[in-house]
């Protein structure tokens, strides 16, 4: 089996090939596998926050950066996911950013990233921010995801906010948990 890097992005949208070929597959022309670096996804990610730092966002309006935010994971999956999470849970981050990401994870109807949304929306009932972990509560009841019992179990006996832990046992009998 031999593999080499090939230049030429135009087949892949951009993103680097790799050329598997030789024998592993028998085939003398190869196999192109796109190959996406969770550094370029983070890299984009990160770009993508830094553009829209300045935006506003209103609640019950789907905003470009929410938009961007359902490209990022329809183009590039669970590692967006994983990288939008990393972001918002850093303590320097942009508090109406996060709140805005996670609205838009959960408002995804992508079966294929679901569990990875699900998960990074319930790493966010442990943020110190009130308002991110509000809307994690809003998200994993817009998901409707009877899966996130456990977490929201476990979330509601660390709540400190009154408000927040009703949310929770409301959200928790809805589920049937």
């Amino acid at each position: 089996l031999t593999a080499q890097q090939d230049r030429s992005t135009e087949r892949s949208g951009g993103v680097p090939l790799l050329r598997f070929g030789g024998a592993l597959n028998g085939d003398e022309q190869g196999v192109d596998v796109i190959v996406v670096s969770m550094q370029l996804a983070a890299s984009d990610l990160r770009d993508l926050f830094a553009c829209h730092a300045n935006d506003e966002f209103e609640e019950g309006m789907i905003s470009d950066f929410a938009r961007a935010i359902w490209r990022a994971i329809e183009d590039r999956g669970s590692i967006a996911v994983r990288e939008i999470q990393t972001i918002i849970a850093d303590q320097n981050a942009n508090r109406d950013q996060a709140i805005e990401s996670l609205y838009a994870m959960a408002s995804m109807e992508d079966q294929t990233t679901r569990v990875a949304r699900r998960a990074a929306i319930e790493r966010s009932l442990l943020s110190p921010d009130t308002g991110i972990r509000d809307m994690a509560i809003t998200g994993i009841g817009q998901m409707e995801s009877r899966e996130s019992v456990p977490a929201l179990r476990s979330a509601s006996m660390k709540e400190t906010n009154l408000h927040l832990r009703k949310r929770i046992a409301w959200l928790l009998n809805s589920l049937g948990g």
